[in-house]
């Protein structure tokens, strides 16, 4: 990367600028419709000052910043552990488990988490975790797999749903007074 000349990159050094000026206020746009601020534990400005620019440059080389997306401002969220508001629109890795409320249920726990099924013909059905790419075009878009939860771990799937709110009411309907929360905060520390 030393030997990379932005201004013959992006046609003179202005270009460079337009670019880097796009992308943060791509990001920004973004980030004032996923993030949830009121659970950020650091100061926003300063976050973006000191984290930004080398967590980009972790998902994307310096003379690409042309081909920047919405895929790229998930990517970066990720990368940032930026707590982010579940919602249909994105693909966000999701395992939240809840105390079964029956006394003496085989299922001490359950569980809602987030699956996706790759696409490479043989269809497996994988956990989605916070570790994967959110964008991997090898994977269909996720889904939510409901899992009762035995005391030594083992756990068994009742269903897939297509949202998080579907597993909820489904869950809420089979044991009212379960518990599990309305809204969901991806990468919250309150959310694991």
């Amino acid at each position: 990367m030393a030997d990379l000349n932005l201004s013959d990159a992006y046609q003179g050094m202005d270009e460079f600028m337009r670019e880097v000026m796009r992308v943060a206020e791509m990001f920004e746009t973004w980030a004032c419709r996923h993030v949830a601020f009121d659970h950020l534990q650091e100061v926003w400005p300063y976050l973006l000052e000191d984290r930004f620019g080398p967590t980009c440059l972790e998902i994307m080389k310096a003379d690409a910043l042309a081909g920047f997306d919405g895929d790229d401002c998930l990517r970066i969220a990720f990368g940032l552990r930026l707590p982010i508001h579940l919602d249909d629109s994105l693909p966000l890795p999701v395992c939240i488990e809840t105390r079964n409320p029956l006394a003496g249920a085989e299922f001490q726990r359950l569980r809602i988490r987030t699956l996706r099924q790759r696409l490479d013909g043989e269809g497996i059905i994988e956990a989605f975790t916070e570790d994967d790419d959110p964008c991997d075009k090898n994977f269909g878009p996720p889904r939510f797999g409901i899992d009762g939860v035995r005391e030594d771990g083992d756990a068994v799937r009742f269903a897939e749903v297509e949202s998080y709110q579907a597993a909820r009411d489904l869950l809420t309907q089979l044991l009212p007074g379960i518990g599990l929360p309305d809204q969901v905060i991806v990468f919250s520390p309150s959310a694991s």
